[in-house]
């Protein structure tokens, strides 16, 4: 398992094609490429529309298969009854043909149940457990890790996001100190996202890389990286048209790629 930089919010097979040469590059730095598809309830009940940032369900296997096969195709979903998302997410993901098949989940929920993540896990999808804002305001880093522990072995990844794709820029020394926390008590890569662009994502990776130089206690694991996800400052908002931006996008790979070099 490799750590990951990704873009959130693929709606269309174009866009997909327009990406896989620039993430070809995550190579270099024996990183994945992370395609990130948003879904929900309300998908599901409606499979021939689209959202704003997510694609028609009834397409979403015909825009898998232009995803590279060693890329990580993720399944970011939330719901309103988080009781039943396991269902509803091996309900998508198994309708696929294998060759396609989502390979897995991002949970937009705040700390769902272990056992729904667990029967999740059953399924053969990887796990990546968001914590948005509402699982880490007015909290420190260590009550954060200790809630986090109850996912230990269920959550292949742990990606801290106080913004859930608006384009709100985490604090770093936060973000790190959150991560670092986390990443003492369970074995899980971590992350962090939030208002990452083309613009900023050299600066933030080094940044991010330097608060992590000077916390010991995680340096054999960070030798694995983190991961990184952009969604909202990658995006070409316009009254008909809500798309990814596939200059700000490559160039976002691009920036990412060298600032993760240049840290090693």
């Amino acid at each position: 398992m490799k750590p990951y930089i990704g873009i959130t919010g693929f709606k269309t097979a174009q866009e997909v094609q327009a990406m896989n040469l620039a993430f070809e590059r995550t190579e270099e730095i024996n990183y994945t490429a992370m395609y990130g598809f948003i879904s929900s309830t309300k998908r599901m009940k409606k499979p021939e529309e689209q959202g704003n940032e997510s694609p028609a369900l009834a397409e979403l296997e015909h825009i898998l298969r232009c995803v590279p096969a060693n890329a990580l195709h993720a399944l970011h979903y939330f719901t309103e009854e988080a009781q039943n998302v396991a269902r509803e997410v091996t309900d998508i993901t198994t309708r696929y043909d294998p060759e396609s098949r989502l390979k897995a989940v991002q949970l937009n929920l705040t700390w769902p149940s272990p056992k729904q993540v667990e029967l999740i896990r059953a399924h053969g999808l990887e796990v990546i457990l968001q914590l948005p804002r509402s699982a880490t305001e007015g909290k420190t880093p260590s009550e954060i890790a200790t809630k986090a522990k109850e996912y230990n072995g269920l959550a292949n990844y742990i990606l801290v996001d106080p913004s859930g794709g608006l384009g709100i820029e985490f604090e770093p020394k936060r973000a790190a100190e959150i991560m670092h926390a986390v990443a003492s008590e369970i074995p899980a890569i971590v992350g962090a996202a939030g208002g990452l662009s083309a613009e900023n994502v050299f600066d933030r990776v080094i940044t991010m890389r330097d608060l992590y130089e000077n916390t010991p206690h995680t340096a054999t694991r960070l030798t694995n990286g983190f991961c990184i996800d952009a969604q909202g400052k990658l995006r070409n908002k316009k009254e008909t048209v809500n798309e990814i931006d596939i200059e700000k996008a490559q160039k976002y790979v691009c920036n990412a790629v060298n600032a993760f070099k240049a840290s090693l």
